[in-house]
């Protein structure tokens, strides 16, 4: 199972290329054997070169993006430049969580820009925050109120923490899934909300006209679907979304779970 292997020969010339910019001063030898071993990296956020064996091109493609492009230090200014509307879009995430939430999940948690603006709105919730970069994770811990919240590392496709929640929130996150891979987190986020509970979603979509696209993707990497399929997928797992707002190829869904 798993993806084909690749060798680096077969990757990305960009994702080559950042090799190049770090390893070995520069030198990475360019026979097509060399590999990169990310076996260490999820545990220790290092990897290496090699000589032997191969990486999965979805792993690889992933880890260097988190390596070159997500640096935790400088997200915050680096997401505002590629989003000009990333305030509004925040707060637009924010705005459609409601109020009175008691316990409240978040995918994607990143530095806490969802988390920090949610639980403003929800003085008396507690929230359970998830993403897969532990380094990301730590400066959330510095603006978020660690009395109410409980920060765990893992990915969305892994199970979700247990329920029941009243409210979910994720943003600039669902779009690293594929088509199937939205479907199925819907479907697990219904069922760790409450009847009655909140799911809300914003992100990059697929534009109907593509003259308003403006957020840079990385292939590979980044996997927008179109809203109308994110909203089928939403009814088809038991929610009734909403399109609260939207500002190009962003755009925010609040789905309330049957």
């Amino acid at each position: 199972g798993g993806p084909d292997p690749r060798r680096l020969a077969d990757v990305p010339a960009l994702l080559r290329a950042a090799v190049d910019l770090t390893l070995d001063g520069g030198e990475l030898p360019g026979t097509p054997s060399t590999v990169i071993d990310l076996r260490r990296y999820e545990e220790e956020g290092e990897w290496s070169v090699v000589r032997a064996g191969a990486v999965g091109e979805r792993e690889l493609t992933e880890a260097l993006h988190w390596q070159y492009h997500f640096d935790a230090g400088t997200y915050a200014d680096e997401i505002r430049q590629d989003i000009p509307a990333y305030e509004q879009f925040q707060d637009s995430v924010a705005a459609a969580s409601g109020t009175g939430a008691r316990r409240i999940l978040d995918l994607g948690t990143g530095t806490g820009e969802t988390a920090r603006r949610v639980l403003a709105r929800h003085p008396e919730a507690s929230l359970v925050g998830v993403d897969e970069s532990e380094r990301m994770l730590a400066v959330a811990s510095a603006q978020l109120p660690m009395d109410r919240v409980e920060l765990r590392v893992g990915r969305i496709e892994a199970p979700l923490p247990d329920g029941p929640f009243d409210l979910v929130t994720s943003a600039l996150c669902v779009h690293h899934l594929d088509g199937n891979g939205k479907a199925d987190l819907f479907r697990r986020v219904g069922a760790v909300l409450v009847p009655g509970g909140l799911f809300v979603l914003g992100d990059v979509v697929v534009p109907v006209d593509p003259a308003p696209a403006a957020i840079p993707l990385t292939p590979g990497y980044d996997r927008p679907s179109p809203l109308a399929d994110q909203l089928g997928w939403l009814s088809a797992a038991g929610f009734e979304p909403q399109v609260v707002w939207q500002a190009g190829d962003l755009a925010v869904v609040a789905a309330r779970r049957k």
